[in-house]
């Protein structure tokens, strides 16, 4: 007996020499690491050698936007500046020559400033012909200066792409002698300022006819601006975004705009008493996505205005229906909906009793859910992976949540808060059971924290789940970097490749 014991003494005694020997080896691996990465980093490339022509696809591809005028600081900037492109034309002589040739780097202009003066014009002047004949992507954010500003850029409203602007209530807009010379215009952004009171109505308000005759204008999002207040050539625009309205100004508005292949509404507790008239539902034939934004779980009674019979997308920000409203909207407009989509503030408990609903999702996503812990998003996957009894759902709802047996893709990009834990568990637990189930994913996607900030415990876990991942035939691969990046396509060779976080 005392022989047994000394035997496994012994072997316990080589086990704690080999994970000393092995920790000891791992963490020189790791000080080589940081040594390569430091090397890396300090390697400096001579960029002045590159041609211009593959300077300019540089410049193109990673310049995320165009001059601004004025960019504001506390309180105010003493004058106008101009960034971005003048910036690169500043490092050298090839870069400024590259920059200043590629029309495509001045097509957008963000407008800070309070007042349209010489040096803005100058500023104008100099940026707005460097596009060439490109289309304008013009964006005034200044509510002071609208009016100067724009008739500024009436000069260029034949160029104008896109056009982003605010306006006061009871002014009248500086650009509709614009109208009739806006070939290129495809988008516009108008907010209303002092539109928060839904029951403020102005008898005879200055009309906006700017945009009547746009022949390419398919985007408009239109906020605080009731139909009575703009003319817009409604039956040709596909993409429609509204908010600070009351339900009667959007179903005005929708009947107007029957060709809409995208609706994005902003939902406000209606104020207002006189409701919707005309012949309701009102039927949208062609609208294929949806964007819901409410904080109120009221504001959702508007769905009963409408039906959708081709939709198939649906986007949830901040919340969602409740399921017998959600229901009876779908069963209404006898659509198929295969695309959901999860964002904002809207609770993990929410998102699951809506995917009871969406039984036949196809493609979930959820993404920047601000107030999501880790065990939610394991809840979520389980659900998804499981059934609901076995998810253990810790917010203690007894409701009896539906799985996605039609799911393929699922992409998670959570801003999650508390503990790091082990994401890459659950989702390698999902993996499993849904093959097993015989209905694996095509595509999968998730984004955690850095692999560094786990514990050592975690880490292990996540070693373990990523040899099941890789197992179980992950495509594309799994990158670490600053957030855990975990892909999986079919089309892909079945690779794997642990990148440091660094």
């Amino acid at each position: 007996m005392s022989s047994s014991f000394h035997i496994l003494r012994e072997r316990k005694d080589v086990i704690n020499a080999e994970l000393e020997h092995l920790a000891l080896k791992t963490h020189a691996l790791e000080i080589e690491l940081d040594e390569i990465v430091t090397a890396l980093s300090a390697t400096m490339f001579d960029v002045a050698s590159l041609p211009p022509d593959v300077l300019g696809e540089i410049f193109t591809f990673y310049l995320d936007s165009g001059p601004i005028v004025q960019k504001p600081r506390y309180p105010y900037n003493s004058g106008p500046t101009l960034s971005n492109p003048l910036i690169l034309a500043s490092v050298c002589s090839p870069w400024r020559n590259t920059a200043l040739s590629l029309p495509a780097l001045w097509t957008s202009l963000e407008i800070h400033t309070h007042k349209a003066n010489e040096n803005m014009q100058s500023l104008l002047n100099t940026s707005l012909p460097r596009a060439k004949t490109l289309p304008l992507n013009l964006d005034i954010r200044s509510l002071d200066a609208t009016g100067d500003v724009l008739s500024k850029l009436i000069p260029y409203s034949n160029q104008w792409g896109a056009l982003s602007c605010r306006v006061i209530r009871g002014t009248k807009s500086a650009g509709n002698i614009a109208r009739g010379k806006v070939p290129k215009l495809r988008k516009i952004d108008v907010v209303l300022y002092n539109s928060m009171d839904l029951t403020c109505t102005n008898e005879n308000p200055p009309k906006i006819i700017a945009f009547a005759d746009a022949p390419l204008l398919r985007e408009v999002n239109l906020s605080g601006i009731p139909p009575a207040r703009i003319n817009l050539p409604w039956m040709q625009l596909t993409k429609l975004q509204l908010s600070k309205l009351d339900d009667k100004n959007i179903v005005h508005m929708l009947r107007l705009a029957s060709n809409l292949r995208h609706l994005d509404l902003t939902l406000h507790q209606n104020t207002v008493t006189t409701a919707p008239t005309g012949k309701l539902p009102l039927c949208l034939p062609c609208v294929q996505t949806l964007t819901l934004r409410t904080s109120t779980h009221s504001a959702f009674d508007f769905l009963r205005y409408l039906t959708t019979p081709s939709l198939t997308t649906v986007e949830f920000i901040d919340n969602a229906p409740e399921a017998i409203i959600l229901a009876s909207f779908f069963s209404r407009s006898e659509c198929s909906v295969t695309d959901v989509v999860f964002a904002g503030e809207i609770s993990a408990e929410t998102a699951a009793t809506t995917l009871a609903v969406l039984v036949h999702t196809v493609r979930l996503e959820i993404k920047d859910v601000v107030d999501w812990t880790t065990p939610h998003l394991k809840f979520m996957l389980r659900i998804i992976a499981i059934d609901t009894k076995a998810a253990g759902w810790v917010g203690g709802c007894e409701t009896e949540f539906c799985v996605l047996p039609e799911l393929e893709s699922l992409i998670i990009n959570p801003l999650l808060h508390g503990p790091d834990g082990s994401i890459a568990v659950a989702v390698a637990e999902l993996l499993e059971k849904s093959r097993k189930a015989g209905r694996p994913l095509k595509e999968l996607e998730v984004m955690v924290r850095p692999r560094s900030c786990a514990g050592v415990v975690q880490r292990r876990e996540m070693n373990k789940a990523l040899e099941v991942l890789k197992r179980e035939g992950l495509g594309d691969g799994i990158r670490l970097r600053n957030e855990c990046s975990l892909q999986q396509t079919t089309s892909a060779v079945s690779t794997l490749q642990a990148i440091p976080s660094r």
